[in-house]
This record gives structure tokens, sequence and C-alpha cells, in this order.
């Protein structure tokens, strides 16, 4: 059977784009695990990008809680998971930040490798 010259050169051109090959941004030695045939992570690299996970779970399940403009979200670095959460900041009345308090919010932990959401919780 004779393939077509344009159908060819199709294959040939696509076939390395095919390639397992992870990209520079997510190389190996993040380390995260590889898993065969996979792309590799961290698929949640910084906080920035656990935020924006906290804010789109967040308007999902808990829309109520959009309102809490004072509330920044915060996203602390706990190794291989991120904690993230709404925290009020306090400050004193020459506007130092002195302490943050937690409560009345959501709070879920973002997996830096795989970007799975576990222990979501409601605080009082």
């Amino acid at each position: 059977m004779r393939l077509p010259m344009f159908l060819l050169s199709t294959v040939l051109v696509a076939v390395p784009t095919l390639s397992s090959a992870a990209p520079e941004s997510r190389a190996s030695g993040a380390g995260c695990p590889h898993l065969g045939g996979y792309i590799d992570g961290p698929f949640v690299p910084t906080a920035e990008v656990a935020r924006e996970i906290y804010v789109a779970v967040r308007n999902a399940i808990a829309p109520s809680y959009r309102s809490a403009k004072h509330a920044p979200v915060v996203a602390e670095d706990k190794g291989d998971h991120w904690e993230v959460s709404q925290r009020i900041p306090v400050r004193n009345e020459s506007g130092k930040l002195v302490a943050v308090m937690g409560g009345a919010g959501l709070g879920l932990d973002i997996d830096k490798c795989t970007g799975a959401i576990s222990h979501a919780a409601y605080s009082r």
C-alpha cells in the first residue's frame, strides 16, 4: 500500500510533537515523582497558582465567601503542598501588620505536584 506523499509528510511532521519529553518549565528535579507516560509536575509551583485554584473552588462551593474582600487569600508553603485560606490582617494605628486572624472561611490544602485538593474545611 502506497501512502500519498502529503499524508506521509504530515505523519512524519506530527510524530515529533507526540513526544513525552517534558518542557523546560516542567523539568524533572522539582521534587515531583515521574509517572511514566504522564506530564511531570509540579502543577501548582507558586503561591499565586494556589490562590487562583482556591478562588475557583471557593466560588464554586462557598460563593457567599466571595464578598470577604477584607480577608485576602493566603497561601502558605508547607513543603509538598500549599495551605490556603482567607485571613484578616490586623494592623496597629500606624498601619503595621501585627497579626493575621483566620476563621469564618474556607481552608484547603493543594498538592504542589498533582494539584490535588485535600483537607477542605470551613472554620469558625
